[in-house]
């Protein structure tokens, strides 16, 4: 917090409820004071750069199944090449489809 005082206070309200004063007021008047007291809604983190780090990982995961398929033509035995093709497959798909989405979901 950018102020000296603590988010919340433990001293006696400095303006009570005024009985007086219509309904419709104290709401308002109560409202606006709960406005000023919500934190703002930016996200902290900028997740402007999101989208260049999914492609940055797509980018490096493209390498590494290149790399396998390299592997792949020396391997005798291919289950293990397979599964792992399998995996960076799965990956693919949670970086170009699956994290966007939720992203999306939660307006970043």
């Amino acid at each position: 917090m950018e102020s000296n005082k603590p988010s919340y206070s433990t001293q006696f309200l400095s303006s009570p409820i005024q009985h007086d004063m219509p309904t419709k007021n104290q709401m308002k008047m109560y409202k606006t004071e709960e406005k000023n007291h919500m934190a703002p809604k930016d996200v902290p983190n900028s997740f402007n750069g999101a989208e260049a780090v999914l492609g940055d990982a797509y980018e490096q995961l493209l390498l590494f199944k290149k790399m396998v398929d390299v592997y792949r033509e020396l391997e005798e035995d291919q289950t293990g090449v397979a599964t792992l093709e399998k995996i960076l497959d799965q990956i693919g798909q949670h970086i170009t489809i699956n994290i966007p989405n939720e992203l999306d979901k939660l307006s970043l």
